[in-house]
């Protein structure tokens, strides 16, 4: 879900989603990890404000 969210402009979605899944426990995998990663590297705005 995450990677069709970012893949589809929808950042805050996709940042949401990751937040609840940590909140509940669950830990971002190496493929999470980098798909945020690119986003960030390839922006020119903070996904995170």
């Amino acid at each position: 879900m995450i990677r069709g969210f970012l893949r589809n402009s929808y950042t805050s979605k996709a940042t949401q989603l990751l937040t609840e899944m940590v909140g509940k426990g669950f830990c971002a995998d190496i493929f999470t990890v980098t798909l945020f990663m690119d986003l960030i590297l390839h922006s020119n705005k903070s996904i995170l404000l």
